[in-house]
């Protein structure tokens, strides 16, 4: 629910929006998800594992890959060591095919990121108390590179992604996060920041700078096991804006 600061009136409905997620596991191979917004379908997704085949066909929604392309297509992979994702994208046939052997991946998207083919390569290293990953790319038009590195160690995690121009950092220590987004195309950048107190209680605050507005954004929440309640006041076109949101799990 969204309401309006209004000198006059203190608060002014702004609205109602709501949806509902829809996931069906009958067993450890199957699984079939779908979440509706009104009259629409936001996202479809059907899973299901034959033995070593595994099978995925879904709509809006991506592969479990760390740089996002194509949200439509069908995906079969064959042991977790050899995947094929044909993507949907108007008139064309944009796919992702990648290869395992070891610790070492080799991908090669066609269409699949953006326009342009690329090729990527990856190393996964378990060792000591850190896991990391680390995949390294380029864009074979204009040969713009793509970076992706992840480590986990013992409590904490630091994830960052270059990515069409634009660097991604994401922190994370225990239960304290904080995030950071910066664009070499046209300078705009976003930092957030995310702190628990007591058991299930976290506060959070964004501020978003781009070339026409700023945003600012600062709430509290609380994350149970089967649901979750919030309130963040936030400030956009130079109006501030109260937003009462929480998710149910039945």
């Amino acid at each position: 629910m969204t309401y309006k600061y209004d000198s006059s009136s203190l608060l002014i409905g702004q609205g109602l929006s709501n949806f509902l997620k829809f996931v069906y596991t009958p067993s450890d191979e199957i699984e079939f998800g779908l979440r509706f917004s009104g009259a629409n379908i936001d996202y479809a997704n059907l899973e299901f594992n034959l033995y070593r085949f595994k099978f995925n066909a879904r709509y809006k929604s991506y592969i479990d890959f760390p740089i996002e392309g194509i949200s439509e297509g069908v995906l079969v992979s064959y042991n977790d060591t050899v995947f094929l994702d044909l993507g949907v994208a108007g008139n064309s046939l944009p796919f992702l095919a990648g290869a395992k052997i070891g610790n070492f991946e080799l991908v090669y998207g066609n269409r699949y990121f953006n326009a342009s083919d690329s090729i990527l390569t990856g190393y996964n290293l378990s060792g000591g108390f850190v896991d990391m990953r680390l995949i390294g790319g380029i864009f074979l038009e204009d040969f713009d590179p793509i970076i992706y590195f992840d480590a986990v160690f013992g409590d904490g995690n630091l994830k960052i992604i270059y990515y069409l121009r634009n660097i991604d950092v994401n922190i994370s220590i225990f239960d304290y996060e904080m995030n950071g987004m910066y664009s070499f195309e046209n300078g705009n950048y976003k930092l957030g920041v995310q702190l628990p107190f007591w058991e299930t209680y976290k506060v959070f605050g964004e501020f978003e700078q781009t070339r026409i507005l700023s945003k600012w954004v600062l709430g509290f929440a609380q994350y149970e096991e089967d649901y979750n309640l919030g309130l963040k006041i936030r400030n956009e076109l130079s109006s501030i804006f109260v937003d009462i949101f929480g998710e149910v799990l039945f």
